[in-house]
């Protein structure tokens, strides 16, 4: 196709998404990309340009233009969506091969998609110190790409829709993650002033805080969130990249800081401490509340077994810690045996209460030839509680009925 006909079907299909090809004068292909039509000069007319990070390609062009021929056109497909524009670029380009790897005739440097799949992750951190370091050498630069934003708002916003969209993605956000720890880690003065902004912005901001917090509430209660946290977390307790304190290497070094942390603060926030009790007098249900919450999830079986099967887990994989606890345990019931014994006498009345509720729980069932399913006898008294309420509505109804 020529240029001129080419121009004219991009205008008839403004908005949409092309793949396309530069041509030798034979027909042979030499460069595949993808274009948005509707941007004033087209992607597919910009190669003629200097281009410094393609000399492969530029050389060709020229080459054509010196022997007196005609670069050539083609509009492989049009789509609505960007990703099958994406998609067929790659496609096009694993096909007919890159000459800078060896394996066929393309100038492309990448094997083409969002995000430049050819390109090392070295190439990718020297391009972003590049960048970095051009704005800021070149202030106007950067002043005349906040005017171009100003002045094409449409523009800019489906540019950062973009940006969002790569931006979501979980290998992005992992290495996001990663670079900022390193950051941080070597800048510490950097977190200092982050904090301080951080809390500048909560002190002075309270509406859209307010707006913040709900939201951030909002997300964080869905099961999904939850879900997918409670699967992180597993994973980096496993790997080791995170340990609770209590667990794995040098616990106790991380319990011992974990306290002073918490010491350290409320010495250092007087107010906090005062507002933490103030708040506990005022709100003695809401305590109360939170207490029993705290309490009740901890009880539940489903709870407890899942404990139960994540420190087993846990315990068999890392042989030191189960040998730490392990001394650690013995070391507790020899220097506490006024302890020992109190929570052996309660173990002895839960399992004796326990005991009580079961015969009865029995009793009433053969008593009344009733069909159901019993708790285990070693079951948690918590369970059998449950089963005896339970067993009081049966009465109930039974009694209802006889009279």
């Amino acid at each position: 196709m020529t240029k001129k006909e080419i121009k004219v079907l991009l205008k008839q299909n403004v908005g949409r998404f092309y793949t396309y090809e530069l041509l030798r004068p034979t027909e042979e292909p030499f460069y595949v990309g993808k274009g948005l039509s509707g941007q004033g000069t087209e992607r597919i007319f910009q190669h003629e340009n200097q281009d410094k990070r393609n000399p492969l390609k530029l050389n060709i062009i020229n080459k054509i233009k010196q022997d007196g021929g005609q670069l050539r056109y083609k509009i492989c497909e049009l789509f609505d969506e960007e990703k099958d524009a994406f998609a067929l670029e790659i496609d096009l380009i694993a096909k007919y091969g890159r000459r800078n790897n060896g394996t066929g005739i393309l100038s492309n440097m990448t094997d083409g998609g969002e995000g430049a799949s050819g390109i090392t992750e070295e190439t990718r951190k020297n391009r972003r110190k590049k960048r970095i370091l051009f704005f800021e050498n070149n202030p106007e630069a950067k002043m005349q790409l906040v005017r171009w934003a100003k002045d094409n708002p449409e523009k800019y916003k489906e540019a950062l829709k973009r940006s969002a969209n790569t931006h979501k993605t979980e290998k992005f956000r992992q290495e996001s993650s990663k670079r900022e720890r390193e950051v941080l880690r070597n800048n510490p003065g950097i977190k200092i002033i982050n904090s301080i902004k951080m809390k500048n912005w909560w002190k002075y901001n309270t509406e859209e805080a307010k707006i913040a917090k709900d939201k951030s509430a909002i997300a964080h209660r869905t099961e999904e969130y939850r879900a997918q946290a409670s699967e992180r977390m597993k994973k980096q307790y496993m790997e080791g990249s995170r340990v609770p304190v209590g667990w794995g290497k040098n616990a106790e070094k991380r319990k011992a800081n974990v306290k002073r942390e918490r010491a350290l603060f409320f010495e250092n926030n007087p107010e906090a401490k005062r507002w933490l009790i103030k708040w506990k007098e005022d709100n003695p249900e809401k305590d109360r509340e939170r207490a029993e919450k705290s309490i009740a999830t901890h009880r539940t079986e489903e709870y407890r077994k899942r404990a139960k099967k994540n420190g087993t887990l846990f315990y068999e994989n890392n042989i030191e810690a189960r040998e730490r606890l392990s001394k650690k345990s013995k070391d507790w019931i020899k220097n506490n045996p006024t302890r020992v014994e109190a929570i052996k006498k309660k173990a002895s009345e839960t399992k004796a209460k326990r005991t009580s509720i079961c015969l009865r729980c029995l009793g009433f069932i053969k008593g009344h030839d009733i069909d159901i399913v019993t708790p285990k006898s070693n079951a948690s008294l918590l369970v059998w509680q449950k089963f005896e309420e339970e067993l009081g509505l049966w009465q109930e109804t039974l009694s209802g009925v006889q009279g």
